[in-house]
């Protein structure tokens, strides 16, 4: 080693004496090797030891560095495993919540039928179902105890002003009211112009419809209904007018009708000298039908001859709103050969 090397060396020993990475003892002992060392002969290298001792002091990242390295990469995998992990939590819980959600709007939408029920008698009750979306309605209208529905529609507007149009082929009826949280209150405009009544109408619930429906239901069961197959003679009280120019004549008739159309009675007019009159004929195809077309001949009850007068027209099934039974109606003509043509009508009482 030269001596400019030399130099140099202890230069750098000097320096790291001043840095406190050697003691005064340390530099001694190198100095002394340095300064034996011959010319052209480089001092021992110092061992691993010596080495370590003689590098600056290292920073704690420096001296750990491959360890931090390698528990910060611990620590990030686990890391993201553990926010995968969650995000597969997170979605599961999201799919969960979302088919509950998806779940509870539809039955949301079938609670959110509104229904109003207008009872007219005990057995009788109208029944609106609908579903209001945005301003429009649409759902459909019947009869408590009767399966069959009409159409429904119509609008709302903010100020709950319902307006309902229900229509069996055609339009039968519109509704026009105030919607409250209890009450539907507003007018009936009946089709072709007819005069309009006050309608109104309780909100209930499905459950409370659903019970109203059996109690109806209940009742029905129990009134009478007409026997096709009865084989008896019915009897049946009519009341009547006859259309006689410009004269009136109203009367209360009898009859008893048998198993194969023969039909006995009486008739009297109301209005008039108040005498029976018998009567005897025929209703056609009163076996298959219960109804058709019926023919009475006028009788003197004293000579119980005929008198040339009778009623002719037809014998029809009158039904309720709820479709049961409600008796019988004759609608035709009160005749004398060609003198007299005269309009009638009667219902059964």
């Amino acid at each position: 080693m030269d001596q400019s090397s030399k130099i140099d060396k202890l230069v750098e020993l000097q320096k790291l004496l001043e840095a406190g990475v050697l003691t005064k003892e340390e530099l001694e002992e190198q100095k002394k090797k340095i300064l034996e060392t011959k010319e052209n002969e480089e001092p021992e290298s110092p061992s691993i030891i010596d080495s370590e001792e003689l590098a600056p002091e290292t920073s704690f990242f420096q001296k750990y560095k491959i360890a931090i390295v390698g528990a910060s990469a611990i620590i990030i995998v686990a890391l993201l495993s553990f926010l995968f992990f969650q995000k597969g939590q997170s979605s599961q819980n999201i799919s969960n919540d979302s088919e509950e959600e998806a779940q509870s709007i539809v039955a949301e939408a079938e609670q959110d039928s509104i229904y109003l029920v207008n009872s007219v008698t005990e057995e009788l009750h109208y029944i609106f179902c609908f579903k209001i979306q945005g301003e429009a309605v649409s759902g459909y209208a019947k009869m408590a105890g009767n399966s069959s529905r009409a159409s429904l529609e119509g609008t709302i507007d903010k100020d709950r002003w319902l307006i309902i149009r229900v229509t069996e082929d055609k339009e039968t009826g519109r509704f026009e009211g105030k919607l409250d949280s209890d009450s539907f209150s507003g007018t009936l405009f009946p089709p072709n112009g007819k005069e309009t009544t006050s309608w109104n109408a309780k909100r209930m619930t499905k459950e409370q419809v659903n019970e109203l429906e059996n109690k109806v239901n209940e009742l029905l069961a129990r009134m009478p209904v007409v026997n096709e197959n009865q084989q008896e003679s019915d009897n049946y009280s009519f009341t009547g007018v006859i259309q006689g120019g410009d004269k009136q004549y109203t009367f209360t008739m009898s009859l008893g009708i048998e198993n194969d159309g023969n039909v006995t009675g009486y008739y009297y007019v109301t209005n008039g000298e108040n005498k029976p009159v018998e009567l005897s004929g025929q209703v056609e195809e009163w076996a298959d039908n219960l109804q058709g077309n019926i023919t009475l001949y006028e009788f003197d009850s004293a000579t119980h001859k005929a008198t040339g007068y009778y009623f002719q027209g037809f014998l029809s099934i009158e039904h309720s709103e709820l479709g049961r039974f409600a008796g019988y109606s004759i609608e035709g003509y009160y005749k004398n050969s060609d003198k007299i043509n005269w309009p009638f009508t009667a219902q059964t009482e």
